[in-house]
């Protein structure tokens, strides 16, 4: 079963229990109708119930095919010491699924005449040597970035991110200023590397461009006109409230993730760009559903998001003959999300879990996109 790196940066191995599952009702978008028979959530429950009756799983699952119709589980509390369940309301961490809309992001400006994927990272961020920013007289460029193809350096390897990831708050230029001295690892276009930085310096570009903040340009652009009210990079009040709550267990101590002494409230401004959304399975399913029409991309753009570079990672999906996913997981802050489209089928998957109990979720992976994308 084909793999694909799922974490944004794994610190610790961690775990914590769930309880009561249940059947979602009146899942999707308001158009949407229930559908109360669907083989692959069955198939899918068939997966996840045993690792949330072992107390190793709880979150959410949703399948959306036939047009409008959806169907899913609801495993588990979003708030366990408040007793609130997990719903298809709950808004969860996705983590590396955030990748697609910085990507969907850069192309839109395209098609708006804004920028060029041609164009050398370096002319967007003068204050970086040129020098780093390419190599044996080959630059960088939006399109390496899109594809992990740059050979920019991991962000995760500088000792300033190790000293503060998840315990203080980061701007993205002080994230930036972290590698900016540290050549490219290989020469653009010539080798895939999954890469957090290339994506933290393309959500910056949309700012450059744009002259809004990527907040902001995501919600004017994408999440208001299609009707995404619950997917943010900043949650308000109304929306906390609404939020599930991470989980682990450390040293064989179950708690919050927000209640361990090492971390505290973790803060996730150091995943600007890379990991940094929050959404709900609706959501999502509403986000793949602009993708087949031409309200986020035209057609041409579309094609470029899709196609693979290298390996199977296109821009911000990894494709295959049956379709194109994303899975997603930040330790430690106990969240895991897996997007599936299948287009043969008129089929989108989501998975998302607010417990980590050793990446249980990633463990599963393979069954979950087997499952996902059919025979």
């Amino acid at each position: 079963m084909r793999r694909f790196p799922s974490a944004f940066l794994a610190l610790f191995l961690i775990a914590c229990s769930s309880s009561n599952a249940a059947p979602v009702a009146d899942a999707g978008p308001p158009d949407a109708a229930e559908l109360p028979e669907s083989p692959l959530v069955e198939t899918l429950d068939g997966i996840l119930a045993p690792e949330f009756d072992a107390g190793r799983y709880s979150g959410v699952t949703l399948v959306a095919e036939d047009g409008h119709k959806t169907a899913g589980r609801a495993y588990g509390m979003a708030d366990e010491g408040t007793k609130r369940p997990n719903d298809t309301q709950t808004i969860f961490h996705i983590d590396s699924l955030t990748k697609q809309f910085p990507a969907t992001a850069i192309l839109r400006l395209e098609q708006d005449g804004k920028l060029t994927t041609k164009t050398p990272i370096a002319d967007f961020f003068p204050e970086l040597s040129r020098a780093n920013l390419a190599k044996e007289n080959v630059d960088a460029t939006l399109d390496d970035l899109l594809t992990h193809t740059s050979g920019v350096p991991p962000l995760e390897a500088t000792q300033g991110f190790r000293d503060g990831a998840f315990r203080r708050p980061f701007t993205p230029d002080e994230l930036i200023a972290l590698v900016k001295d540290t050549p490219l690892v290989a020469t653009p276009g010539t080798v895939f590397a999954y890469s957090n930085t290339g994506y933290l310096l393309l959500a910056r570009i949309v700012e450059k461009v744009s002259g809004m903040s990527y907040e902001n340009y995501l919600q004017e652009t994408f999440f208001r006109p299609l009707g995404m009210a619950a997917t943010t990079t900043i949650l308000s009040k109304d929306q906390r409230d609404r939020a599930a709550i991470g989980y682990a267990t450390i040293s064989g101590k179950h708690q919050a993730l927000s209640q361990m002494s090492a971390f505290g409230d973790p803060d996730l401004t150091v995943a600007f760009g890379a990991g940094n959304l929050k959404s709900t399975a609706p959501d999502l399913v509403t986000w793949s559903r602009a993708l087949d029409g031409t309200r986020a991309l035209n057609e041409a753009q579309k094609k470029k998001l899709w196609t693979p570079r290298l390996s199977s990672y296109a821009c911000g999906w990894v494709v295959d003959a049956k379709g194109q996913w994303h899975n997603g997981a930040i330790s430690p802050l106990g969240f895991y999300a897996l997007l599936v489209r299948t287009p043969s089928s008129s089929r989108v998957t989501v998975v998302l879990s607010n417990y980590d109990s050793d990446l249980q979720p990633p463990r599963l992976e393979g069954k979950l996109l087997a499952a996902a994308e059919g025979p």
